[in-house]
């Protein structure tokens, strides 16, 4: 009886180690896929000028920037307001999930009944 309990463990164990395997693998499949399309969305061209985009890694989220905020620079008790667009990533965006810029919206077909297309404002003194 203690021998297929034994049995029984051992067997949990395995498999829990290999679901957390997969997991690994997909996670760092995903990296690389991120990481890739990053690389490749870097470069854009407006009226056939080059620009580089500036890529900021923060806990797991990557962000692109299109275009740098103008004024003085963010104090820590300070205020920054910004539009924003969520994807799901494949290999690359592919399903909006979230925005509250309009034309993001309408140029993905993304539609919600009560839309409010504001600038998010935060507040820095409050984090």
């Amino acid at each position: 009886m203690k021998n297929k309990i034994f049995i029984l463990l051992a067997i949990c164990l395995a498999a829990g180690s290999c679901v957390k395997e997969k997991l690994e693998t997909l996670y760092s499949k995903q990296d690389t896929q991120i990481d890739s399309y990053i690389s490749k969305a870097r470069v854009v061209k407006h009226d056939s000028v080059e620009d580089t985009l500036d890529v900021v890694y923060n806990k797991g989220s990557v962000r692109l920037i299109r275009t740098e905020g103008t004024g003085p620079a963010l104090e820590e008790d300070g205020a920054v307001s910004f539009y924003y667009a969520g994807y799901v990533f494949t290999s690359s965006p592919s399903s909006l999930f979230a925005t509250n810029h309009q034309q993001t919206a309408e140029e993905s077909r993304f539609t919600l009944t009560d839309a409010e297309y504001e600038i998010l404002e935060a507040d820095m003194s409050s984090t």
